[in-house]
């Protein structure tokens, strides 16, 4: 029997539900999400027609090519309506201010919206977060908006998909039924975070987070994921071939109609197995 952890990257994804595609490296995949997002962005300003689009802080690699696009050919973000993914919270469970270093909503306004040619802003209505006083409002507006026409998103070392962290305790029914909410941030999720966002420092991470419910993630219509770091080759398998459990979240993305993963060639090779 194949351990999971050990495809090969030529095997990899063969007879998964989830489509996968390899591309050489990261500037590839960035560009690529870039105009997968450009392509939503685009057709909603020729239609007139609103487009609803999660999107994430992780990775963000692709935003300097979406702002050149969207710059260039003067395509209006009018009709579109930004959800973020997720924000972290203060122990008290507030929001971390927007000026922090760490804040997602810091980031998109920044690195995004302020670098926007101006009369190609999204409405500031339109650009959301999901609020820890009242998580559920987030809910609420989705589904006022007829719910969500695509998401866009990473994923984590333990296969969470936003801050849906892993639920072993629950079915993979009960996990999919999981709205927007506040929770701890797992331990593994604060260090990888540490690594990649604090140089390192632990501390520096707050525990608590507010996310986006899993169920309205996969009630999207579309789904796009993109991995490419050397430590999600491990989920990144488990994600496409492990069994479906709500210890990995990615892996119910495996019951959804449409999604996608994009990985580099990095995180297409094998990881070491499990140790006995």
């Amino acid at each position: 029997m194949t351990v999971i952890e050990t495809i090969s990257a030529e095997k990899l994804g063969q007879g998964s539900p989830i489509a996968l595609t390899i591309v050489p490296d990261e500037a590839g995949l960035f560009r690529k999400m870039a105009e997968e997002m450009f392509a939503y962005i685009k057709r909603s300003a020729e239609r007139g027609e609103p487009v609803k689009m999660v999107i994430p802080v992780g990775p963000t690699g692709q935003y300097p090519y979406l702002l050149e696009m969207i710059n260039r050919e003067k395509v209006s973000c009018r009709n579109v309506i930004f959800f973020l993914m997720d924000e972290y919270c203060t122990k008290a469970g507030e929001w971390i201010p927007q000026d922090h270093p760490l804040s997602f909503r810091g980031f998109i306004a920044r690195e995004f919206l302020a670098l926007l040619d101006p009369e190609l802003r999204p409405l500031p209505q339109n650009v959301l977060t999901p609020d820890p006083k009242d998580p559920t409002a987030y809910d609420r507006r989705i589904a006022e908006e007829g719910g969500i026409d695509v998401v866009f998103g990473g994923i984590g070392i333990n296969g969470h998909v936003a801050f849906n962290e892993p639920e072993p305790s629950l079915t993979p029914e009960e996990y999919l039924e999981l709205g927007s909410r506040v929770l701890e941030i797992a331990p593994e999720t604060r260090v990888i975070n540490a690594s990649n966002a604090a140089g390192g420092n632990l501390e520096a991470i707050p525990e608590k987070c507010v996310t986006i419910g899993f169920k309205q993630i996969f009630s999207a219509k579309r789904i796009c994921l993109y991995s490419f770091r050397t430590w999600q080759r491990a989920v990144v398998r488990r994600g496409l071939h492990g069994p479906i459990t709500a210890a990995c979240p990615l892996s119910l993305l495996q019951k959804h109609h449409h999604v996608s993963l994009m990985i580099t060639e990095n995180a297409a090779q094998p990881a070491l197995p499990p140790c006995e």
